[in-house]
Parts: C-alpha cells; structure tokens; sequence
C-alpha cells in the first residue's frame, strides 16, 4: 500500500491502476483512511500534552449538586488554549443556544443549570446532567487528575477520528470524481465509470498529504486547494491518457 500512495503522485501510474481489482481499490482506501487516524491522534496527543495542563489551570471551580450546576453563579466562558473554541457556563441560560450559534461563536460545550450541550452534525444535542453529581471540580484537584482525563480524551478522539476521516474522504472521493468527470467533458476523451472511480480513489493519497499538511501548518482556503490539486492532477491525467484506455 506504501508503494502505491507513492505512486499516487505521479500521472502515468494512475493509467496502470485502471486495471487493478476492486477489492484492492478498497484496501487502499482503507489504508488511507487508517493513515489518516495515526497522523491526526498522534497530532491531537501532542496538542493535548502541550495545552491539557495550561487549560486546566485556567478553569474556575465548578461545583455539581442533585443534578444542577450551582457554581460559578455568572456566565463564563473558556477559552481553549491557542485555538478559537471555547467552552461556555452559564447558569442563566434559558434554553440551548442555536446550532448557528455553536458555529459563529465556536461554542464546543455549553454547559448550562441542567444540561450539557454539544453541536453534532446539523443540530445541538442535550445531555441532562446526571442527578449523582455531587462534586467540585477545582484547577488543582483536576491538574491532579491529569493523566486519567488525557487518557479519557484520547479514547474520546480516537473514536471520533474515524468517523471525521470516514467524512472527510467520502466528500473528497466525492470531489474527485467530480472533477475527473468535468474534464472527460473538457478533453472529449471519455473513459469508463469503474476507471474514474479507480482513479478518484487514488486521488485520495495526494488528498492524504494535503490534509497532514493542513493539520500540522494550516493551508488557507483548505477545501478549494484540494479541488485546485484535483484540478491539476485530473488534468495531466487525461493529458497522459492511452489511446487504449478510452471508451
């Protein structure tokens, strides 16, 4: 699988993967998929050695009773970290904020008298906080609990990670074979579906160097550079397309 992400960067072998089997497309993707998981958990345990200590000692003490958050008595919002997210409590708070207001203010969690809420796809899901919270959480009784919640957090993101690269992928496999369909239009050089798809699959390992890229340094415009890479590939693609090759 190694040879063939290498493979994946340069055009002529895209030509010499129009032949090989389904059931190895599928094992690729799978590869990639799983390659994807390694770089974004190792990447997430770094960030979360570097920024779990300095989070949790900024945290006020909160304090659970029968199932009521009873402290702080005011809203306070979180910050976490070097990053643009922040975790909000408020007590006051009537009803659950607004998914739209999840995403324009960056909320991760909301944490209200009664309830914890959290975005998920397209909506806010609620979490009744469980009526045997008795407890205080202080910054020095959870820098003592350090290691247990990092090791929570990471079986918490491991899982996740999946489904974020199951995401990610579909939409670029997507994406790719979009693109791949505009230019058998542009080039008037019509290839069969299964080629396109076999092709689209393996656009997926440039995709995969991309998207570390994008973790570790932060391109701009992240999504139209993926459709820019697909742009050029597909395009030498058919450039270097055999006479034998096309339908």
């Amino acid at each position: 699988m190694l040879v063939a992400f290498i493979q994946s960067f340069w055009f002529p072998f895209y030509h010499h993967f129009s032949r090989v089997r389904a059931w190895k497309m599928a094992l690729f993707a799978l590869w990639i998929i799983l390659v994807g998981m390694l770089v974004f958990n190792v990447y997430f345990i770094l960030q979360l050695n570097k920024r779990l200590p300095v989070f949790l000692a900024s945290l006020p003490a909160v304090t659970f009773a029968n199932g009521q958050m009873t402290a702080p008595s005011q809203r306070v919002s979180i910050q976490i970290p070097q990053t643009p997210y922040q975790i909000v409590l408020d007590p006051h708070a009537a009803a659950a904020p607004s998914y739209q207001t999840f995403f324009d203010e960056k909320i991760m969690v909301f944490i209200s008298k009664k309830h914890i809420y959290m975005p998920a796809v397209s909506s806010v899901q609620s979490q009744p906080i469980p009526t045997d919270w008795n407890l205080t959480l202080t910054p020095s009784w959870l820098q003592e609990k350090q290691d247990e919640i990092a090791s929570v957090l990471q079986t918490i993101f491991f899982v996740a990670s999946f489904f974020v690269l199951i995401s990610f992928f579909l939409g670029s496999f997507c994406m790719a074979g979009a693109v791949l369909f505009l230019w058998q239009g542009l080039s008037r050089k019509p290839v069969p579906l299964p080629v396109r798809l076999r092709w689209a699959v393996i656009l997926q390992g440039p995709a995969l160097t991309l998207w570390i890229i994008n973790l570790f340094v932060s391109v701009p415009l992240f999504l139209f550079a993926i459709f820019i890479l697909f742009m050029m590939y597909s395009q030498q693609i058919y450039n270097t397309l055999p006479e034998e090759k096309r339908g």
